[in-house]
């Protein structure tokens, strides 16, 4: 099997290449700097000048949900644009394509799980242009997956749960959304996942997020609890905070999201987010 991951320099990009190295798979792990997915010209030559792949795997993308409002045209082209390049040369040379994605396809006003069969209503530009990446990729090529997953954590990477624990050792008190609810995800739990889903051909759409959920404010806390941070722990609503961030960019307020085809196809169940923070922390810790 010959992989390729775009974007390969991020977190789960990261997690990926070790899982198919370990595998015994060849691999190609691009960056940005190396594949500029966004440059239409260039990812048709490097498919056309490289043997076919098999899997081809997007991590490539504009995450900064505030940045994306800031650079609308950067966001379109990086998360749809360069989604559509990737998936048109995995049609080409007949590969497996696999799109990550996100929860933020959802505007966070239903109350319930959403699967896979619920319709998308993406609100802010990063939601809007995951999704014009997801019907790109669909339309582009005949062997697409779609893997929505939320509020990931990887290792030696920037992500919220570090932001916490920053922001904590340095104020001594952090305050934390708490009506804002999600799936946790680890990046390493993630990777595994997708490796099994792209040995099959039941292409479409799979929401992939380790068990469970919680708000912002109780993963911040389990967080601290594991690094033993002492501080001041505020929870606010997400009214509060955007009145005192009124450049952030809105965030839906109940993303959970349910494993329905992911169970129904590889029978493989995410562990708990609590029991993959502990994991995530025990690694992040210095040992001594």
């Amino acid at each position: 099997m010959r992989v390729l991951i775009a974007g390969a320099s991020g977190g789960l990009g990261t997690e990926l290449a070790q899982v198919f190295r370990a595998k015994g798979k060849t691999l190609d792990a691009l960056s940005h700097k190396a594949l500029d997915v966004t440059d239409d010209t260039a990812v048709s030559a490097f498919f056309n000048e490289r043997e076919p792949f098999d899997v081809v795997i997007n991590c490539a993308a504009m995450t900064d949900l505030d940045a994306c409002e800031k650079l609308p045209s950067l966001a379109y082209a990086v998360n749809a644009l360069g989604a559509r390049n990737l998936a048109r040369g995995s049609q080409k040379c007949g590969a497996k394509f696999v799109q990550i994605s996100t929860d933020c396809v959802f505007d966070g006003t239903q109350t319930f799980e959403k699967d896979e069969m619920t319709p998308p209503n993406p609100v802010g530009i990063y939601g809007q242009t995951k999704y014009e990446g997801e019907r790109f990729s669909l339309e582009a090529c005949e062997k697409t997956f779609i893997i929505r997953t939320a509020w990931l954590f990887a290792k030696g990477r920037d992500n919220f749960v570090e932001k916490v624990i920053r922001a904590a050792s340095l104020r001594g008190r952090v305050e934390v959304v708490s009506d804002e609810i999600g799936n946790p995800t680890y990046a390493k739990d993630l990777a595994n996942v997708i490796f099994q889903i792209v040995q099959m051909s039941d292409f479409g759409i799979y929401h992939v997020t380790n068990a469970g959920f919680c708000s912002r404010y109780a993963l911040a806390c389990r967080a601290l609890d594991l690094a033993g941070i002492p501080c001041e722990r505020v929870p606010i609503t997400k009214a509060q905070y955007a009145q005192k961030h009124p450049e952030a960019a809105p965030r839906p307020a109940d993303a959970r999201l349910a494993n329905t085809r992911a169970l129904d196809t590889i029978g493989m169940p995410m562990r708990s987010w609590e029991a993959a923070l502990e994991d995530y922390m025990r690694e992040r810790m210095p040992r001594k």
